[in-house]
């Protein structure tokens, strides 16, 4: 059986889908600044109801279970189990002290504990760290117990698990979107469902009860009590039986809620509204009858409302869209010349359309989804003035009816392949930057065995507010040789076709193809062009070119691939014996470049993974974001022509030609490390 903390741990997971914060909550009202340069973790949690459940999970993992799968399967945590518990990079006091402390006390990378939270127990998982080791400081702060004297008589109060039931508290704000520096207007509810005359707290506080964490980012925001409040003056008011009052605040007044967040999850509860009054107003905890109010509302707690701060959508910024289904999608939506539609697409994001709503697919080459009431906004059709390219995770806006006739910017497509047929009746505007948890996948196969799909939730973010390893992707996926055309599309007429021109309507120089050297591997699979990136890596280029001229690799073959259920991982070649432990009689230096980042189809440089510079001429490709390869391996090439080769590719594939197909006019000839 729970007892009572675990089973409201257990119930809070549960209602508050896709909240990520669940553990790393701040203490207190404060966000802990964070040191330049102090040491970050790279975590995984896995929240569970009780230590033996956790015991368990420790044990399963020491015996060689995958941690993100025991994630997936176990966590109460729904906002982190879908991404296999992936914290990302967390720092000390960013987090409740039990968990802070646990986490930044694990000796080694990969390395297990265990924690108890007021949300229940964590089992974490070490995986990286990087800056200054600092060791957590826990708040060791505890409430002084109340006297004897001070105890309460309580008038009974009907409770439902954890919550009481005879005052009904609701938040609801003036509007779901802002821009920085607009009124936040929040309207606080209460109505008594009893059959009696309840006393209500003094509304000017309120707002204090109210628990605000921008998610994925800062926490806890700080709340204040306004500065012309005067204890003396609190007072309890009657409320008549069936009897709602509200009152409406401007939240500014009490937290900074002006910084631009896509999310910002708002809750009210009794307990955080008694405590924050008693941290900020001075004797309050004498008046007479404070102790019975605080005893009878501890239990109050609203449903969850939410509000995103973003500027505005102008012309030449950036804008994303992180899609949550069985996984997170990055998609870069793109300024295709369509007036209004990028604004049209941000705003049914902001206000919510596009989450909680149906996926379906088409033909197993697209999943499609879009606004429910179509009458909410949309856009002209008119003819784009630039493409993106049809391939696998491009974004699309079909046109679709409405009560003002057809439009776009109401229903979206997610291309699963690069099959052109539908290419020609959906108008792409954006591509996929980043995929984890391998969700286009996991949604097809749902999907496929009859089972519903859903979108959760569709966040908006503008470049400067991505994560770093999106942010990394996104400008890996600009540089890229496939990326978009800014190349005009001239309207024609229905018996020309689209033709392509410049602002003047001439037909433009092709685009400068890049110099950077390409070799092609023709494969038992078929044949894969690589781009390869000498002004990144030039010495491991030069040690590559040497051995595909040398015909090094002509004849081997793929000795491994690894997959997991939740990534395609990758393919491993380039081993003279066939075993993976053979090489070209030397080693190479690691050239990592904060510029290349191991993305879909990156060629990637194989080493032993606790030795630097033991590179020589083993090779990955990549099928999938790798993203714990970032900054260790260097990633020194591209697939841009035969993807589809690569996936196809076995233990066993084999290599029967590699060739140079075009090269800078210099000598390749590569550094080399010899053991003696």
């Amino acid at each position: 059986m729970l007892n009572q903390l675990q089973a409201r741990a257990l119930r809070t997971a549960r209602s508050l889908a896709s909240v990520r914060l669940l553990i790393v909550l701040l203490a207190g009202l404060g966000v802990t600044s964070l040191v330049e340069g102090q040491e970050k973790r790279h975590l995984r949690h896995i929240l569970v109801a009780n230590e033996q459940v956790a015991n368990r999970l420790v044990a399963a993992v020491e015996n060689g279970s995958d941690f993100m799968a025991l994630a997936r399967r176990y966590s109460l945590d729904v906002g982190t189990k879908l991404l296999g518990g992936d914290l990302d990079w967390v720092s000390p006091g960013a987090m409740e002290p039990e968990f802070s402390a646990a986490a930044f006390n694990i000796a080694e990378p990969n390395g297990i504990a265990i924690c108890k939270t007021r949300y229940g127990w964590h089992v974490i998982q070490y995986l990286a760290s990087r800056g200054t080791p600092t060791k957590p400081k826990p708040d060791v702060t505890k409430p002084a117990p109340d006297s004897a004297g001070d105890k309460p008589v309580v008038s009974p109060v009907p409770v439902v698990g954890d919550r009481n039931t005879d005052l009904a508290w609701s938040v609801q704000f003036s509007s779901r979107s802002y821009q920085p520096g607009d009124p936040v207007l929040v309207t606080i509810g209460v109505r008594n469902e009893s059959d009696q005359e309840l006393d209500v707290l003094d509304p000017v506080l309120w707002p204090l009860g109210l628990i605000i964490r921008y998610q994925f980012g800062k926490l806890n925001v700080p709340m204040a009590v306004p500065a012309e409040f005067d204890p003396a003056t609190m007072e309890m008011r009657k409320l008549a039986s069936k009897e709602y009052l509200e009152r409406t605040f401007d939240l500014s007044n009490y937290a900074p809620v002006s910084e631009p967040w896509p999310i910002v999850r708002v809750i009210w509860r009794g307990d955080s509204f008694f405590g924050r009054i008693e941290k900020n107003v001075a004797g309050v905890v004498d008046l007479p009858g404070y102790a019975t109010w605080k005893a009878r509302w501890r239990f109050y707690r609203s449903a969850e409302s939410q509000f995103n701060v973003l500027p505005a959508v102008v012309k030449g910024d950036r804008w994303f869209l992180c899609c949550f289904t069985n996984g997170r999608l990055w998609i870069e939506v793109e300024d295709v010349g369509i007036p209004g539609l990028r604004e049209e697409i941000v705003s049914q994001v902001r206000n919510g359309n596009l989450s909680k709503v149906p996926l379906t697919m088409t033909q197993g080459q697209a999943l499609n989804f879009g606004v429910v009431d179509r009458s909410l906004g949309g856009v002209k059709i008119v003819e784009p003035t630039s493409t993106v390219p049809w391939r696998r995770g491009t974004f699309a806006v079909s046109r679709s009816g409405s009560p003002d006739g057809p439009k776009l910017g109401l229903q979206f497509a997610i291309a699963l392949d690069s099959f052109s047929g539908l290419a020609k009746k959906l108008l792409s505007c954006g591509s996929m930057v980043l995929e984890e948890g391998d969700p286009l996948q996991r949604v097809q196969d749902r999907i496929g065995k009859g089972l519903s799909a859903e979108m959760t939730l569709v966040l908006a973010y503008p470049y400067d507010l991505l994560p770093e390893k999106v942010k990394q992707a996104a400008d890996a996926e600009s540089s890229s040789p496939e990326k978009t055309s800014t190349s005009q599309v001239k309207p024609s007429s229905a018996a020309q076709g689209v033709q392509f021109s410049d602002q003047q309507g001439k037909t433009p120089a092709r685009p400068k193809e890049s110099d950077l050297p390409r070799v092609v591997l023709n494969t038992s699979s078929g044949s894969i062009t690589i781009e390869l990136f000498e002004n990144d890596s030039p010495n491991t280029v030069a040690n590559f070119i040497s051995l595909v001229e040398s015909g090094f690799y002509d004849g081997l073959a793929f000795h491994r691939k690894v997959a997991t259920e939740q990534s395609r991982g990758f393919v491993q070649g380039g081993s003279p014996d066939g075993t993976g432990s053979g090489g070209p009689g030397y080693m190479i230096a690691d050239e990592r470049s904060k510029n290349r980042v191991a993305v879909k189809g990156s060629l990637v440089m194989a080493r032993n993974h606790q030795i630097a510079n033991t590179a020589g001429s083993q090779f990955l490709i990549a099928l999938d974001r790798l993203a714990y390869l970032d900054n260790i391996y260097t990633v020194f090439g591209q697939v841009v022509e035969g993807q589809l080769v690569a996936e196809q590719l076995t233990k066993g594939s084999v290599i029967e030609t590699a060739l140079v197909k075009k090269k800078r006019d210099h000598d390749y000839v590569p550094v080399k490390i010899v053991e003696n």
